[in-house]
């Protein structure tokens, strides 16, 4: 196949995905994204019967298998697509290359009295990549963003512009600093403790606290009232957590909502508007 080919990565990925479903078919579990692949196994011997069925099967149909880019014997530390995954801690880990290019980029720019909007935009896109290992990460970037795009606005596209950072940025960036040598995410959520549904409607809003199945009201003031429905939804949440979480820490509450932005703006964790 081509290099380039814009079609190439969806043809490579149907390919793949009928080899793959014949293994998962014989019970081997694997993620796959095009041409990385991660076998998994309960066991040591069964990720290596993994390991041995999927070589034979590739080769099999033609397949190259890179022994240098491979790691051919079962471990419960991996890189995979620029992560480390620890499957004794289930967790998801950034290496170490990862570490310092954040640590480097971010005392770069602090020590300087100003950047240029194109050294900031770069910091941030690196700290967005690390995003998936990075517990909370979405709530420490979105005043540098917004500082960025203001600043790029008034240069009117010149990233050689230069900009002087706030107060709100430079804590931000001070975050990231402190957590970057032991940042990680789990790789899949504790179990539930709490289980919160809200409902809003132009009148008031609702909560429900499932596991209890207490319920509360409210009416919205003549202001909030001309709100807009998605603003009154994400609102809703918020008063159904003081009603029924406000106390409570350490504990993992699943929200629910109708409201298909409320959860978008919840499961991003804000937006930068």
């Amino acid at each position: 196949m081509p290099n380039d080919l814009s079609s190439a990565p969806m043809v490579l990925t149907k390919l793949m995905k009928s080899v793959f479903s014949l293994l998962r078919r014989k019970g081997y579990s694997s993620i796959v994204y095009l041409d990385d692949t991660l076998l998994l196994g309960r066991s040591f011997l069964e990720c290596q019967n993994n390991v041995y069925e999927t070589l034979k099967l590739l080769s099999e149909m033609g397949f190259v298998i890179h022994p240098g880019k491979s790691v051919l014997i079962s471990s419960q530390k991996i890189e995979f697509l620029g992560f480390l995954l620890d499957s004794r801690l289930m967790r998801i880990l950034l290496p170490e290359r990862k570490i310092k290019k954040v640590l480097d980029l971010v005392s770069k720019i602090l020590r300087q009295e100003s950047t240029t909007i194109q050294n900031l935009a770069e910091t941030l896109g690196v700290l967005v990549s690390t995003f998936p290992a990075v517990e909370l990460a979405p709530l420490y970037y979105r005043k540098a963003k917004s500082l960025k795009t203001q600043a790029l606005k008034h240069a009117k596209g010149d990233f050689a512009a230069r900009l002087t950072l706030t107060s709100d940025v430079i804590l931000e960036l001070q975050w990231w600093l402190n957590i970057a040598n032991h940042a990680s995410k789990a790789i899949e959520p504790r179990s539930i403790d709490k289980y919160l549904c809200s409902d809003a409607f132009k009148l008031g809003w609702a909560p429900v606290d499932e596991y209890s199945m207490k319920t509360a009201t409210g009416e919205w003031s003549s202001e909030e009232k001309g709100f807009d429905i998605n603003v009154l939804e994400t609102k809703a949440v918020y008063l159904g957590l003081k009603c029924f979480a406000q106390d409570i820490k350490d504990t993992h509450v699943r929200l629910c909502s109708d409201n298909i932005t409320t959860v978008a703006y919840i499961n991003k964790m804000g937006e930068t508007k």
